[in-house]
């Protein structure tokens, strides 16, 4: 977008937005059970133009450079957010087996950044 970017920490939460609405997201991060980027929440418009798949690439190369090991994608609880995840590559969080841990976090999607994490838990 040629729009403003405005982003500011509230708390625990990081929110990227734009005074238009073109994009609204916001962020926090979590330790457990690997080092993990969330996404809280997310909207963008106009939909299906390609500004979520633009910012979820920037939002991983951000999160790698970071030290983060997933990306997580909280409350995925319409059919419109859970075709986003998947589309790139998110797995639903109760579907991934990590020895000693239980999942039980409903409809949250997640993906994996580190390469030899991945090959560890598989």
């Amino acid at each position: 977008t040629n729009e403003d970017i405005i982003i500011e920490k509230r708390g625990a939460y990081i929110d990227i937005y734009t005074l238009t609405g073109t994009i609204d997201v916001r962020l926090r991060s979590d330790l457990a059970p690997f080092p993990t980027m969330v996404i809280v929440g997310f909207a963008f418009e106009p939909k299906r133009q390609g500004t979520g798949t633009k910012f979820l690439h920037w939002l991983k190369d951000f999160s790698v450079q970071r030290g983060f090991q997933r990306l997580m994608i909280e409350n995925c609880n319409t059919e419109e957010s859970v075709s986003f995840a998947t589309k790139h590559g998110f797995l639903p969080l109760y579907q991934q087996t990590i020895s000693g841990l239980d999942f039980d976090l409903g409809k949250s999607y997640e993906k994996y950044l580190d390469a030899a994490l991945i090959k560890q838990i598989r």
